[in-house]
């Protein structure tokens, strides 16, 4: 996710300052963290199948 939003930031201050004139107007939070939020947890449900198999196969 830090990757992700160092390599957006850029193009999100160019677009804020060329297009409403000030250059934190294209960065919406919310939007940002529930981005984060669905991220994070279509992650964790992907691997939680696999953890579980390996934890009952023991």
């Amino acid at each position: 996710m830090v990757i992700g939003t160092v390599a957006v930031v850029p193009a999100l201050v160019g677009v804020g300052q060329g297009l409403a004139g000030a250059p934190s107007s294209g960065f919406a939070v919310g939007a940002w963290a529930g981005f984060s939020a669905a991220a994070v947890i279509v992650a964790v449900l992907g691997v939680l199948p696999g953890v579980a198999r390996l934890v009952r196969g023991r």
